[in-house]
């Protein structure tokens, strides 16, 4: 079924997201409203003006004309003088931009486009242009699936995350959607093992003594008391990362191919621990006041059973296990040769 071109009223102000290179496994067209004022398609939902095809030149026109998945938000006020309006509208879908991010396993996708604009007597007039940055997937991941269910909870996180930012007392957990989005966006994979694990170490609270220890204690509450060796090594590559040493230090096994598959395996492991994470704080409304900065280690200090009426929800970092596509990666791939 062709999913409808998207008709927006005379005075709608929008703002577009196109992204490109999106490996969204959609399986056919997509059109979605998850919730009031956010859309999802796969199609543009509007005729770029002609004049913009030598303004943007024609490789970036058509990358915007064809890419896989546009997010989009909208508004019916009018705009403002100072521009305050058009800011907010690009805040609001950079929201659910990260909520997108987020809310989808192993999602990436290439150089993304924004415009905003209006539309003035049924034609759209662009009135502005800018770029996100790309992400970087981690070689052999499952397919990212978007799904409705999954554009509803971007769109869900997009709220938590202006509740979040409207507040100082959570300075810490805040940090971590920034560290998420940097693991994303680097296309070293040591990198992404430290930066998803500083999302990690957001909520569990290490301190400044027997660090590996505690990381490794609070986590497996995170787990159901599972994976303790994972979550070990896991922090052993973050520590010397961090003190910029290569990875492999802290890998052990027979072959070169086998100590960088491994690595490959940890970062997606450290992706599913750190998505995880963002996700049941974000769409926990009740754990928005217990992950204030001053009151983490209140949680911490708490009996198991009270701490799990708060923080309901396991992981098993190692569910997408059998959709795992290492077995195609060649040496080439690996960097071997």
């Amino acid at each position: 079924m062709t999913a409808p071109r998207l008709r927006l009223q005379t005075g709608t102000r929008f703002a577009i997201l196109a992204l490109s290179d999106a490996r969204t496994g959609l399986g056919g067209r997509l059109f979605a409203e998850p919730a009031p004022g956010f859309l999802a398609t796969s199609e543009l939902p509007l005729l770029l003006p002609d004049h913009w095809k030598e303004r943007l030149g024609t490789l970036a026109y058509r990358e915007i004309d064809q890419a896989l998945l546009y997010l989009i938000t909208t508004s019916a006020e009018a705009p403002e003088v100072d521009g305050t309006g058009e800011e907010n509208l690009q805040l609001k879908l950079y929201r659910f931009y990260v909520g997108l991010m987020i809310s989808t396993d192993f999602f990436a996708h290439g150089r993304a486009t924004l415009l905003t604009g209006e539309v003035v007597e049924k034609r759209a007039t662009i009135t502005g242009r800018s770029e996100y940055p790309p992400t970087s997937g981690i070689l052999g991941a499952p397919a990212a699936r978007i799904t409705l269910g999954k554009l509803a909870r971007a769109a869900r996180i997009a709220a938590a995350i202006e509740r979040l930012a409207t507040g100082e007392r959570h300075w810490r957990v805040a940090r971590t959607i920034t560290a998420f989005l940097e693991a994303a966006r680097s296309r070293y994979l040591d990198e992404k093992v430290h930066q998803y694990l500083r999302v990690v170490e957001g909520f569990v609270h290490t301190g400044r003594t027997r660090i590996k220890k505690t990381f490794s204690e609070r986590s497996q509450f995170f787990t159901n008391r599972h994976h303790k060796a994972l979550l070990d090594e896991l922090w052993d590559i973050r520590s010397v990362v961090e003190h910029l040493r290569g990875p492999y230090e802290s890998i052990a096994a027979p072959t070169e191919r086998e100590r960088r598959l491994l690595l490959i395996r940890r970062g997606l492991e450290s992706e599913v621990l750190a998505r995880y994470c963002l996700t049941v704080f974000l769409e926990t409304q009740s754990l928005l006041p217990v992950f204030e900065d001053a009151l983490i280690e209140d949680f911490w200090r708490m009996p198991e059973k009270e701490r799990r009426k708060l923080w309901q929800v396991c992981v098993d970092v190692q569910a997408f296990s059998e959709e795992l596509l290492l077995d195609h990666l060649t040496d080439v791939d690996l960097g071997l040769s």
